[in-house]
């Protein structure tokens, strides 16, 4: 039977978003001084760093409402974004973080971080073919980050594209490690047959691996 939700073990196949800080969300309020008295007009570091201070103050909310303004008057700034994404993520706001997403990609649809984010939101809502088509595109966009060709090949195996995960997989990990990985998809979509079949083949791959370093000793 498909599974639906991403297991504890299959968490450790993925590379999670790429986001440059962690944020929670807290009780949505004003920002002090934000709008108080003529000021030099505030520009992207300005709020930046306000989000970041905020953030570390565990004031969320706050930080939600300063990013959500950096965007509005520099829709071009793609990190805000990012951030934003993370601090409804965390809060299991999905619907916003895909929002906040498709907002940065219509701004720049190749940026390969927002790709990668939202093929992690796909992920949460259990859309693995989705989720797949996502990482492509940051793959595609970053060939050489091997954090999205593993999200990738994980994606791939949760939507039962075993041959295409496995694929993905060689690309960045020795043979017997991506046949492993792809063994353990295959357990968590419930496919028994193939995830013994991988197991072994990862098996005979590692024990053929550890023969030949010996030999070459």
């Amino acid at each position: 039977m498909k599974r639906t939700t991403v297991l504890p073990a299959l968490a450790a196949l993925l590379f999670g978003l790429t986001l440059p800080a962690c944020y929670g969300m807290g009780r949505r309020s004003s920002v002090h001084g934000f709008e108080s008295g003529p000021s030099p007009k505030p520009t992207v570091e300005t709020f930046a760093s306000m989000a970041h201070i905020l953030a570390s103050q565990g004031k969320d909310g706050e930080v939600e409402v300063v990013l959500l303004e950096l965007i509005k008057r520099h829709p071009e700034y793609m990190p805000a974004y990012n951030e934003l994404c993370e601090v409804y993520m965390r809060n299991d706001r999905i619907d916003r973080a895909l929002k906040i997403l498709d907002r940065g990609l219509e701004q720049d649809p190749d940026d390969a971080v927002l790709c990668n984010n939202l093929g992690m939101c796909l992920l949460l809502r259990a859309d693995y073919g989705a989720a797949a088509d996502a990482f492509q595109r940051a793959v595609e966009a970053r060939p050489a980050d091997a954090r999205f060709t593993g999200n990738l090949a994980s994606a791939q195996g949760m939507a039962g594209n075993f041959d295409d995960s496995l694929a993905s997989y060689l690309e960045i990990v020795p043979p017997s490690d991506a046949h492993h990985n792809v063994a353990v998809l295959a357990q968590a979509f419930g496919d028994e047959g193939r995830a013994t079949a991988e197991f072994a083949t990862a098996e005979r791959l590692a024990q053929a691996a550890q023969l030949d370093r010996r030999t070459r000793r």
